[in-house]
């Protein structure tokens, strides 16, 4: 009798698969950490590291910015299938370079090489076929290896020494001299180019030929790895505070040769960008942040009420799913408690519709004394029997 089989492997097999997996992802994630392995602007997936780390990062620089009266400029990458472009010889490299043991790297060659997928279709199973290449991301130590990876990218950045210069955003007051007095030494001669958290890069400059330097070494290193980077999904940012616009100049190009392309999408400085899930409104202003959570919940809201779901479900939905995603991408953003309950009103109204609540005072003062004059009529009942 044969095995079943899942993926072309038989399930024996994917259970020893997965748990040599998650043994070595966790022993591997624990000697990177000890040892100091990778990148500390490294930030994907790692203990005690947030996706809200980069982007309350970013948040700061460019407040700091914005306070200085310092240009700024911000490019967020996008990568073409991330995990599916990795090559096995890459991944071999990248392990070598951390001095990783053969033995594991040879495990890891071996499960890449052979595995096989099937497609499920109306007729049946399609016949076995192989990856090209990539790494998988349903494998519970795909995030790991994406990181060790990238790794090398981000050094050959922080090495560069471009980016954006710390000291230059901070001004030595009496005040920042009286409660930081050895902030200003400690960030002397400190460059920044931005960050990473998985496959989410961002690069920082203080001028437009400077993120473009940033821009060329992520090039060359994407071309010697056959990663592709997609220039109509990535995003710039050019803000100069002393005159409320973008700087001047040209347009940030990404890829080599004959694939190289402009960068199109120019943020404006008055809406909010999306990084890592959270938002910044480049030049400070509140309104805009506002305003899109406000038709964020209302679009939500109108979804809720157009289902026919139970009181329960809705609870669990609003509690669970909108709630904490409203949130977090309302984190680094100060609203005061008119600005919520504005907010969230509408979704609080189709709560109350999918649970059958009255929704105004007037209908809630209706609906008590209908209820009063029920329970006193069934008092009344209970009484004549």
């Amino acid at each position: 009798m044969s095995l079943p089989v899942r993926n072309g492997i038989s399930s024996s097999w994917c259970v020893v698969v997965e748990l040599v997996d998650r043994e070595g992802k966790s022993r591997l994630s624990q000697a990177i950490e000890q040892h100091h392995v990778l990148s500390s602007l490294n930030l994907g997936i790692r203990p005690n590291r947030q996706a809200s780390d980069l982007a309350f990062a970013i948040q700061g620089l460019c407040e700091a910015s914005r306070l200085t009266g310092k240009p700024i400029e911000l490019l967020s990458l996008d990568v073409r299938r991330a995990y599916d472009s990795v090559s096995l010889t890459t991944l071999q490299h990248s392990l070598r370079r951390i001095q990783v043991p053969e033995g594991y790297i040879r495990l890891l060659s071996n499960i890449h090489t052979s595995r096989s997928a099937q497609v499920l279709t109306a007729f049946g199973l399609t016949q076995p076929l192989k990856p090209a290449t990539g790494l998988d991301q349903g494998e519970i130590n795909a995030p790991v290896l994406w990181l060790i990876v990238y790794d090398p990218l981000l050094c050959l950045l922080e090495k560069s020494g471009k980016g954006v210069r710390l000291e230059g955003l901070v001004e030595a007051t009496p005040a920042l001299k009286k409660i930081h007095p050895s902030l200003c030494s400690s960030l002397a001669g400190k460059t920044i180019f931005g960050g990473a958290y998985a496959d989410d890069l961002t690069l920082m400059a203080m001028s437009r030929p400077g993120l473009q330097e940033l821009a060329d070494i992520c090039n060359d290193w994407f071309e010697a790895h056959d990663i592709a980077l997609n220039p109509a999904k990535s995003v710039h940012l050019s803000f100069n505070p002393a005159t409320n616009r973008p700087t001047a100049g040209s347009a940030i190009e990404l890829g080599k040769g004959d694939k190289r392309a402009p960068v199109l999408r120019l943020q404006s400085v008055k809406e909010p960008m999306r990084i890592l899930g959270m938002y910044i409104v480049p030049d400070g202003s509140h309104n805009p942040m506002f305003q899109m959570c406000k038709d964020k919940v209302s679009s939500q809201a109108r979804l809720l009420r157009s289902r026919a779901v139970t009181d329960k479900m809705a609870l669990f939905v609003v509690q669970a799913v909108m709630m904490p995603a409203l949130t977090y991408k309302m984190q680094g953003h100060a609203f005061t408690r008119s600005e919520m309950l504005h907010i969230f009103k509408p979704l609080m109204h189709a709560l109350k519709h999918a649970c059958g609540l009255p929704i105004s005072s007037r209908a809630r003062s209706c609906t008590t004394a209908w209820l009063a004059r029920c329970r006193g009529l069934r008092r009344c009942t209970q009484r004549t029997t």
